[in-house]
């Protein structure tokens, strides 16, 4: 148990497919896990931290779930099942063919223990007591997950909603699916019977080593997955969540997940995030929430958008027409600032020879020499979809964008994130660009209040549903409520040595040991560079160097010497939990470096390719055991005295 009150804990994160032991099958799996707690224990760390684990189909992107709930079967040890001759030799045969694999091929992976567990569920008995008795448990979640997998079996693995039926399905229809498909159905829920009872055998036997392990737990679902199909009402498919422009993207992110329905769960006292985290509960004592923001707004994008631009912050204090006329601005000024207009000039002097062809998209407003884009070419995807020039493409979305206000519903607003860089903007006089800024800040702060209430209470109910304990992921566009609320309600926040920069004095960097003790401290995480892979593109090395109390004539590269004082450092932190990646305590020891910094990396966020969630440990658990100097060294910083 991690005890707040008092002491330091020390952990380490891995993903789970990463673990390598001798007996693993192309991936590390619940039983290797059991292997990694042991070397865990030995070596004094407290907690191990997985990324997700939920079943993301044939895709290995863990943040990309099909299932709220279900484990994702290509973690289901072969060796654990009961398996024929001929099976046994498949298994081993494929476990020698992938021993000594640098990265996972998921789906090799992925297909070979699919063919393997099929054969298995041929000889299963689905009347056993134990099996009956875990679907009825689970039924809330798992009934829908299997017909969800069935359909799209028989699709042919295509969207659900791309099926030509059962794209609204009832709990008329889910027994209907079992009944006809009874077959297919159960061969899912016997998965998810294996998956579990290996999970939860091999949580026992880490508890009994009093590790502690950390699960984590994304906020959004993918759009194409059994909960966003047969839980519908608890989504909002008109937008898509994301993240505003920043200092990394003029453009903001697009995550292409849909956006929750809050006031529908609340009707139902939010009973699928309750059973979400009951779920949790019983394999982790401690889960890391991602994009902990979210529960205090989301920022929002129209569906029909490719980027983040149009987005905006839900729920929020919006702007009322009523607000806008009492400031002076009459209905047509109000359409002024909140529709696109495009003056003839500007069309002649950006498309020139294509000009022509833009005016089919447009309309002519009254007899002026300017005009809007017509209502239904009013999205991103519509006009992407035309055949028109690629320029003009361009021209309309651009144009697009161009607005002062967003309309979020009839007759209310908000600001458009570069409100004060659009057309509209410009041709306001400096009153009432005056008044409208005002407005527009006023309203800001009256979001931080009403964020800080939703995100209390969405975190309460998270909370009230197990006895975990909750370490959020707090990165992106913070408000200033978040810190507050974190440590109001014991959650801990995320430091990130690299990041952990005190901004409103120049961005100076933080030393560990100021950092707040309700925290979780790291050097790296799966979608950053490693320790080593940092180094090369740090660009104020003096300033780190400066914290860590040694003299180094040269750091410009990164060396042994130099990664035993970072990590020195970083397991010196005020923090209650300092959690490295195992890739990061490699840096270590020369004799452990059997990869270069790029291939330690785990993910590239923004970017889709097969090496990406595809790291392996490059050393068997086994071999880590024999490692003493290093391990030596390790436990004497998990220990953090």
């Amino acid at each position: 148990m991690i005890d707040l009150s008092q002491g330091k804990y020390s952990g380490v994160a891995i993903p789970l497919g990463a673990i390598r032991t001798a007996n693993s099958q192309g991936i590390g799996d619940f039983f290797d896990l059991i292997e990694f707690a042991k070397w865990a224990k030995k070596t004094e760390f407290s907690l191990i931290q997985l990324l997700p684990i939920q079943d993301s189909g044939d895709f290995s992107a863990p943040y990309s779930a099909i299932s709220a709930n279900g484990l994702n079967p290509v973690y289901i040890s072969l060796w654990q099942v009961p398996l024929s001759d001929n099976s046994k030799l498949q298994v081993q045969e494929f476990s020698d063919l992938h021993k000594n694999d640098q990265r996972i091929h998921y789906k090799d992976v992925y297909t070979f223990k699919h063919s393997i567990l099929r054969q298995v569920y041929e000889e299963f008995d689905i009347q056993k007591s134990d099996f009956q008795d875990f679907c009825e448990e689970h039924r809330y979640w798992l009934f829908p997950y299997c017909a969800y997998c069935t359909l799209k079996e028989l699709n042919h693995k295509k969207p659900w909603y791309e099926w030509p039926q059962m794209k609204n399905i009832s709990a008329a229809d889910l027994e209907t699916v079992k009944e006809k498909n009874s077959q297919k159905f159960y061969y899912h829920a016997f998965l998810q019977f294996l998956a579990f009872s290996q999970f939860a055998d091999a949580a026992n036997q880490i508890k009994a080593m009093d590790v502690v392990l950390k699960g984590d737990i994304p906020i959004l679902m993918n759009l194409d997955s059994a909960d966003v199909w047969y839980f519908r009402k608890y989504f909002n498919l008109n937008f898509k969540a994301g993240a505003p422009p920043d200092m990394f993207s003029d453009t903001g992110q697009n995550w292409g997940f849909p956006v929750y329905d809050w006031e529908n769960l609340s009707h139902d006292d939010y009973v699928w995030w309750r059973n979400r985290i009951e779920i949790a509960a019983q394999f982790y004592g401690a889960y890391r929430i991602d994009h902990v923001l979210g529960f205090l707004r989301i920022w929002q994008i129209p569906a029909g958008e490719f980027s983040g631009l149009l987005g905006f912050y839900s729920p929020a204090s919006y702007i009322d027409r009523h607000e806008l006329l009492a400031l002076g601005f009459d209905e047509g000024r109000i359409a002024w600032l909140s529709t696109s207009h495009i003056s003839g000039e500007s069309i002649e002097h950006s498309l020139q020879k294509n000009s022509s062809s833009v005016y089919d998209y447009l309309h002519q407003i009254e007899n002026q020499n300017l005009y809007q884009i017509k209502p239904e070419f009013r999205s991103s995807e519509t006009i992407a979809a035309e055949s028109c020039p690629q320029e003009v493409k361009d021209f309309l979305i651009n144009a697009h964008q161009n607005r002062t206000l967003l309309e979020t519903s009839p007759g209310v607003f908000t600001a458009f994130w570069f409100y004060d860089q659009t057309s509209a903007w410009e041709s306001l006089s400096q009153d009432e660009k005056e008044k409208l800024k005002k407005l527009i800040h006023d309203k800001v702060i009256a979001s931080e209040k009403l964020w800080e209430k939703n995100g209390e209470k969405l975190l309460r109910v998270l909370m009230q549903s197990s006895s975990m304990l909750v370490c959020a992921e707090d990165l992106g566009a913070v408000p200033a409520c978040m810190p507050g609320l974190l440590n109001r309600l014991q959650i801990l926040s995320l430091k990130i040595r690299r990041w952990a920069r005190d901004y409103d004095n120049g961005g100076q960097v933080i030393d560990p040991q100021t950092y707040p003790r309700l925290s979780v401290a790291t050097l790296s995480v799966h979608d950053t560079s490693s320790l080593r892979g940092w180094w090369d593109e740090e660009s104020d090395k003096e300033a780190f160097v400066a914290q860590l109390q040694q003299e180094f004539k040269d750091f410009d590269e990164m060396n042994t010497g130099l990664a035993t004082a970072f990590l020195k450092n970083l397991f010196q932190a005020n923090s209650v939990l300092v959690i490295p990646t195992l890739q990061d305590l490699f840096a270590l020891d020369t004799s452990m470096l059997r990869q270069s910094p790029l291939e330690e990396r785990v993910n590239v966020p923004g970017t889709v390719n097969d090496e990406n969630w595809s790291w392996r440990m490059p050393f068997l658990v086994e071999e880590l055991y024999l490692q003493e100097n290093w391990n030596s060294t390790v436990r004497s910083f998990a220990l953090r005295k």
